[in-house]
């Protein structure tokens, strides 16, 4: 297409605008980065007669998409479940990701407000936050990328924090775990002083998760109170058929 045929692709778009306004991040400019390129599955064709600034920004842009898709990906999941109900299993068949992928996708695009996401900073690195309240999650992000941590660094770091809400709330505090074939066990959510939220909060998860599982196993959520010890005491246990 050639350029004229193009809106001003220099200029923000109002959908850019709002993006920036919702995130803090600048839209990426696929449009105008890729213009008079073309793609396959198996290669890029760049146009010829390119400048060298041109070249280098295409290599930016590809690292930068790189870097985002499973930001990406997760958004695109939240919108399927809440417009389509469509589920992990379904998905996974559809684009070829592992049901753990699009799993963990989904979850740190629902831990971690967009809000909140450091374009700075991996995929891997919100992964290693999520578990932890947005306040705490902001703060720690924004220690990642001064501090250049790496993301073993930064989960060292957050696991560091959660042990001290831990001692702080000792006897207090109430976890929820869930183990299934497909995830192995994760912490879903950050603690809670509340048991009933923690079990509002294992069902609620228990039923998400299901409905995007494939049939043949089951979902167990745990329920723990973390005693003046520091010792975990199991109050529930819930467990969830996979979808028949």
């Amino acid at each position: 297409m050639p350029r004229s045929e193009y809106p001003d692709l220099d200029a923000p778009s109002d959908s850019e605008a709002e993006t920036r306004a919702l995130t803090g991040s600048e839209s990426l400019p696929l449009a105008s980065a890729f213009e008079g390129c073309q793609f396959t599955d198996t290669q890029l064709l760049l146009p010829p007669g390119l400048p060298f600034e041109r070249w280098q920004a295409i290599g930016e842009t590809l690292k930068r998409i790189e870097k985002s898709v499973l930001f990406w990906v997760g958004d695109w999941l939240r919108y399927g479940e809440r417009t389509f109900g469509e589920t992990y299993a379904q998905t996974a068949d559809a684009i070829g990701y592992s049901v753990g992928t699009l799993q963990n996708a989904v979850w740190v695009a629902n831990a971690v407000d967009p809000s909140l996401r450091n374009e700075n900073l991996t995929f891997n690195h919100h992964c290693a936050v999520a578990p932890l309240p947005p306040t705490q999650q902001a703060i720690l992000l924004e220690q990642a990328q001064r501090e250049n941590l790496s993301v073993s660094e930064l989960r060292t770091v957050a696991n560091r924090v959660k042990a001290e809400q831990t001692a702080k709330y000792a006897g207090e505090l109430y976890q929820v775990w869930l183990t299934s074939d497909a995830t192995g066990r994760q912490q879903m959510g950050d603690c809670t002083p509340s048991e009933t939220e923690a079990i509002d909060r294992a069902s609620e998860n228990a039923s998400r998760v299901a409905r995007g599982m494939k049939p043949g196993g089951l979902i167990r959520l745990e329920v723990l109170r973390i005693e003046p010890t520091g010792e975990a005491a199991t109050v529930r246990l819930i467990s969830v058929e996979y979808p028949a």
